[in-house]
């Protein structure tokens, strides 16, 4: 037998500001998404009119692939978003690295997007091709809602419910539709074309979570742009929990990441003040990307390649850029390093000896 249609929805809207936050919540509107700059902070108003009514705060902080931390550490930055009250984050983050810095801490709100790679070309960040060499589902998890066009037409129902199927097979808990708001006047598209794409998420083994909207300059201007969603409203009746209810979880502070294991790195001698010696380097994934939050070992011996009277100089761990920095003291007489990933497959003997 095939997957019972669901006849319940979320339905999200996206907006640069919201000022009638109550309205939309009886109007049916459990996400309220607000469109931020990348690297902008927690707005606090937003976020308490949201507590106050049982609306989800989500913030889109990505758009067209670009990064959302701007330029900020991503791991610290999606922290401080959780601890802010944000309930999920993202967009069209397409970076494999930062997908996994959200979804350490936040629900990563993921809409896909043209170009991101994978069978279709579309919507499937899970790939291992395209710009983001394959994301991988985090413990906070994920919630799709896939763009239903590109920029210059819409994408096929058929095509829609694939990706539907590949975010489900990737372990996504919502996957819902996001609807462009200038698709009707300019590609036709009506309530029943977003009722054909959930009917072919169903063909797909996949119930259609709800229907985003995207989107608003504010909402006061809202009501006269959305009565499409409200005749979706008349199929799948509105679910009203926030996202972290929907996906059994509840506010608390984020977990601290634990360093990850680089397949390889790099090193070099940077100075040496009196006996204070400074290395540096970078961390690599096994694919060659730069690697942040990335451990190595480094110990110290008098003799290149021995396994005698090794000393432990430190462990130094890259920071969002990948790049790692380590001073530790030398020994009168002459100086060898081991430097090691943490879990021991990859080392190297430094051809440089410090002599004193």
């Amino acid at each position: 037998m095939g997957i019972t249609m669901t006849t319940t929805g979320v339905y999200q809207l996206a907006a640069s500001s919201f000022s009638n936050v109550p309205t939309l919540w009886n109007h049916g509107f459990a996400d309220l998404i607000q469109v931020t700059s990348p690297g902008a902070g927690a707005d606090a108003s937003f976020v308490a009119a949201c507590q106050a009514v049982g609306a989800s705060p989500i913030m889109n902080n990505s758009n067209d692939g670009s990064g959302g931390c701007g330029g900020q550490n991503c791991t610290s930055y999606y922290q401080a978003l959780a601890a802010a009250g944000i309930q999920a984050v993202g967009g069209e983050s397409e970076g494999a690295v930062e997908d996994t810095a959200i979804m350490n801490s936040l629900i990563f709100w993921n809409c896909g997007g043209e170009g991101t790679g994978g069978p279709t070309g579309n919507n499937n960040i899970w790939a291992a091709t395209g710009g983001n060499a394959g994301a991988v589902m985090g413990p906070k998890g994920c919630a799709s809602y896939l763009e239903s066009y590109t920029s210059n037409s819409m994408i096929s129902a058929s095509e829609l419910g694939q990706e539907a199927g590949y975010n489900k097979d990737a372990g996504c808990k919502e996957i819902g539709i996001m609807i462009g708001s200038w698709c009707s006047n300019d590609y036709g598209a009506n309530a029943d074309t977003y009722l054909e794409i959930a009917d072919e998420y169903v063909s797909n083994g996949v119930n259609p979570a709800g229907f985003s909207y995207w989107y608003v300059e504010g909402d006061s201007s809202a009501f006269a742009e959305l009565a499409m969603m409200q005749t979706l409203m008349e199929t799948y009746t509105p679910i009203k929990e926030n996202i972290l209810t929907r996906f059994g979880d509840s506010p608390g502070p984020a977990p601290t990441p634990k360093p990850a294991t680089p397949a390889n790195f790099t090193w070099g001698i940077n100075q040496l003040v009196g006996t204070q010696l400074t290395l540096v380097g970078s961390t690599y994934d096994a694919e060659g990307n730069l690697l942040p939050n990335a451990q190595i070992n480094i110990d110290r011996a008098s003799a290149r390649g021995t396994t005698k009277n090794w000393t432990r100089m430190g462990s130094p761990v890259s920071n969002s850029s990948g790049a790692w920095r380590l001073t530790m003291p030398v020994a009168s007489g002459p100086n060898f390093f081991w430097l090691v990933t943490a879990d021991g497959k990859r080392g190297y003997w430094s051809n440089d000896m410090i002599y004193i």
